[in-house]
């Protein structure tokens, strides 16, 4: 393998979570309400989770990007 360090997994998981979050919210306007129901958090692991990456979820307002799977997995669990 030629890169170790794309084997550390937690820096990976935190990578993918930081991203994750950041998406979602751009999903729902910064709505950090509608953010932790769509991802299936509680508010306040979002709020926990947003504070630990020193994410600002007024910095996602009017950037909306769609979140590739979220409206099909919410389809799946609503039935």
């Amino acid at each position: 393998l030629s890169n170790v360090a794309e084997l550390n997994y937690p820096a990976l998981k935190e990578q993918f979570e930081r991203e994750f979050l950041i998406r979602a919210l751009k999903a729902f306007d910064g709505r950090v309400n509608q953010t932790a129901e769509h991802t299936q958090m509680t508010k306040v692991t979002l709020l926990r989770k947003l504070e630990k990456y020193g994410i600002d979820p007024k910095q996602t307002i009017g950037s909306k990007k769609a979140l590739t799977g979220l409206n099909e997995a919410n389809d799946l669990t609503d039935n």
